[in-house]
């Protein structure tokens, strides 16, 4: 049978559609228009895709405890290419939280690498309250890329304050909860029983949330590069990112080519950051955007902010043992030639938001106490927790008192995926989230940082997920392809890209 989209009620439709095997993938516009029946949404055209999807909206109270004004949060529903007669949904949510989630629709649609994702489940993806569509709190101040300089500076955080006090915005009403239960709420509309649930860095903090707050609504939780419930960021950057460089000078010395390149890349760092902390160099750099020559102090804040950058993504970390020998040995240009496009190269986040949820929730209860002891023995210092601590004296929210939360042993299906290289999330926060349900399973993943994209096998990943969404039995898991996840060598030059 060949698919096509004819005029006939929802029903005949979802019954073509399931008729036509995975070789035979049905037309977008059956599955759009079935589908918007079943949901009673509108069918919507999004900029660059080609195949038709469900868009909404919902109007939530800005503050549930006194309803009065509301807030507008946006949401899309990629429909499964079987009708979804078992009622299937993945709601994913990809961390930050910084930009539109909304954009990662471009991955599930017919073609795309994510499809088999949507075979027999529909896809929601949601800006919450505060993120792109969804007003999204974006300022000028902190939109332009931070070159050579903190990423929060007092300068730019007051004139960010700013702004948001001159539109009128409440910035208590951004809360993590708040948005969790925005999504509980577009999950009524829409008539889900359950959800299955899937979070990476922020968004798995996101997801634990609501997993505590509705767990009845929860079939399976994923959880990948993942904060923990209590998260309270940055305490604990100057460690994990201490023992993420540890792992990288031995990941180094276990390849034979990085190892003859690098012999001591360890006592590399150490000379780096004793020639910067006697004499910060002077950088001169011409910017992306204007084109003007720009002069920057390089000194021990930045080298920390840069490295810290790197560890995070495979690309950079590839390149980051060849940037200390080279500034080691009395070069940085090339070093601050690869700061200067990595700044430039990222998009806007909604900065007031990030401010809005990490202030109140996670830094408001860090001590300049605690912070100096989780620092202790560390390059790095307090150097994070300085930063955080004064933009968010700055944004000046008081304290959630919401978190932390009192988190129990939950009944829920989760599968948790972190990794050994992670600067921020390595594998002890894996193991903290996996101990907080009956039913879990952490894999630790080695030498992953905190994104497992441009490691060599990690689609591994996506079929593991896909059977855990298709038997919600984190035991049962077939893991065999993990071993054949593994991180591509270190550049041990500047020919490479």
């Amino acid at each position: 049978m060949r698919c096509r989209p004819p005029r006939l009620l929802s029903a005949w439709l979802i019954a073509l559609v399931t008729a036509c095997g995975p070789a035979e993938r049905p037309a977008p516009e059956f599955v759009a228009y079935a589908a918007a029946e079943r949901l009673s949404l509108a069918v919507c055209e999004r900029e660059g895709l080609e195949e038709p999807l469900l868009c909404g909206t919902i109007e939530v109270p800005a503050d549930r405890a006194n309803p009065g004004a509301t807030l507008t949060v946006s949401f899309l529903v990629i429909p499964a290419l079987d009708g979804n007669p078992a009622g299937r949904v993945w709601v994913e949510h990809p961390g930050g939280p910084g930009s539109s989630i909304l954009g990662l629709a471009s991955n599930f649609v017919l073609g795309a690498g994510l499809e088999r994702f949507r075979r027999d489940r529909d896809i929601l993806l949601i800006d919450q309250r505060g993120l792109g569509e969804s007003g999204g709190l974006q300022c000028p101040a902190l939109r332009e890329p931070r070159i050579l300089e903190p990423y929060y500076s007092r300068e730019r955080v007051e004139a960010c304050r700013r702004e948001m006090d001159e539109r009128g915005i409440d910035l208590t009403r951004y809360s993590t909860i708040d948005a969790v239960d925005d999504l509980d709420a577009i999950r009524e509309r829409l008539g889900y029983r359950q959800l299955d649930l899937g979070g990476w860095s922020y968004g798995s903090k996101f997801m634990l949330t609501y997993a505590h707050r509705h767990p009845e609504r929860v079939r399976t939780i994923s959880v990948f590069v993942p904060t923990i419930a209590d998260y309270r960021r940055p305490l604990d950057w100057a460690r994990f990112t201490e023992a993420a460089l540890e792992g990288m000078f031995a990941d180094c010395a276990s390849e034979p080519a990085c190892a003859a390149a690098f012999p001591d890349l360890r006592g590399d760092l150490r000379r780096l950051v004793e020639r910067l902390d006697r004499q910060p160099v002077e950088a001169t750099y011409r910017h992306p955007a204007t084109g003007e020559q720009v002069s920057a102090v390089f000194d021990r804040a930045r080298l920390i902010d840069e490295l810290h950058f790197y560890l995070l993504k495979i690309p950079s970390l590839r390149r980051t043992p060849w940037l200390i020998h080279t500034a080691a040995a009395g070069n940085l240009d090339p070093l601050i030639d690869y700061a200067v496009r990595a700044a430039s190269g990222g998009g806007a986040r909604d900065e007031a938001l990030y401010l809005s949820i990490v202030c109140p929730e996670e830094v408001a209860r860090l001590t300049p106490e605690e912070a100096r002891a989780a620092a202790r023995g560390t390059f790095v210092g307090t150097h994070f927790t300085d930063e955080f601590q004064m933009a968010c004296e700055v944004w000046n929210l008081p304290p959630n008192p919401d978190y932390p939360l009192a988190w129990r042993t939950l009944d829920v299906p989760a599968l948790v995926v972190a990794g050994d290289r992670d600067p921020i999330t390595p594998v002890e926060y894996g193991e903290t989230i996996a101990a907080g349900f009956r039913r879990s399973r952490h894999l630790p993943i080695h030498r992953m940082p905190h994104h497992s994209s441009g490691m060599v096998g990690s689609s591994c990943l996506d079929e593991i997920l896909l059977e855990f969404l298709a038997t919600a039995d984190p035991e049962a898991l077939d893991t065999s392809c993990l071993t054949k996840i593994s991180a591509h060598p270190f550049l041990t030059d500047s020919v490479a890209p």
